[in-house]
């Protein structure tokens, strides 16, 4: 009796520590900004839902930003021609206005990154390519081959366009910086010109081949805009989160503790 009795309490111990240390074994769900669930090991994270992730939603909105800028610039020498009658001058002209433009925005940039967030000035930009995407869908119907009265108009959305260019360039590169590790800077920086190459060379191929159909590729332009911009909005918390986050390591630890007094007080 003696002997099971002291068998039962072993098996006992045996059974109480396994228990135990079991669920150290099993994954931890935590919940991040954005709603984004993630299954936290032992050796690192496992994100169920990663498309979701910032790094990756940096990636497409650079990817779509770049292959409508250079679809557009394929776009614009053959458009014009046939839709207003205009040379190599004319056309030059605009792109020259162009370059003036996104040097002043690039310079404007320098001053306004210090007051306002980064992804905040990256849903604008997107906001404003939405509007100018949206008024080439809106107006390209109505637009006869030869008449120059939605020419003001047309202008309006190159301007748009060249103007949002540098302000989701610039915020992109920032906002992936930041979700980047120190030590995978190099292999993110990598990836995200990788793509940014890829729209390039996609971009130009895609409008080539609908120059008959500029209302169609214009449209396609407008709902990938918009598909980037709603991306934006969903991980949007995620960034002021990262924001936070970034400033309280900065903070001496004194600093960390009177604001924690305050915040009890």
């Amino acid at each position: 009796m003696g002997s099971s009795a002291a068998a039962s309490v072993y098996i006992y111990e045996e059974l109480e520590a396994e228990v135990n240390f079991l669920p150290l074994h099993l994954p931890m769900v935590e919940l991040l900004n954005g709603g984004i669930i993630r299954l936290m090991g032992l050796a690192s994270f496992f994100n169920v839902d990663s498309r979701l992730e910032p790094g990756w939603i940096l990636l497409i909105t650079a990817f779509i930003a770049y292959f409508n800028q250079t679809a557009l610039e394929t776009t614009i020498t053959p458009f014009t021609n046939i839709q207003f009658g205009w040379n190599e001058l004319q056309v030059s002209i605009v792109f020259a206005i162009a370059g003036i433009e996104i040097t002043l925005v690039y310079i404007m940039l320098h001053f306004i990154t210090k007051k306002i967030r980064d992804e905040a000035i990256l849903l604008f930009g997107y906001s404003l390519l939405s509007i100018a995407c949206c008024i080439g869908v809106i107006i390209l119907p109505f637009s006869e081959i030869g008449s120059k009265k939605y020419l003001p108009i047309f202008l309006v959305f190159i301007g748009l366009d060249i103007f949002a260019l540098p302000l989701i360039a610039v915020t992109t590169t920032s906002l992936f910086t930041q979700q980047t590790n120190n030590d995978q800077q190099g292999i993110g920086q990598g990836i995200q010109r990788f793509v940014i190459n890829v729209a390039t060379v996609i971009g130009p191929l895609f409008a080539g081949s609908l120059l008959t159909a500029i209302w169609l590729m214009i449209s396609f332009m407008f709902i990938i805009v918009l598909f980037a911009t709603f991306l934006i909005i969903i991980v949007y918390p995620s960034f002021s989160s990262l924001n936070n986050d970034e400033l309280s390591t900065l903070l001496p630890v004194e600093n960390k503790n009177n604001i924690k007094t305050k915040n009890f007080n």
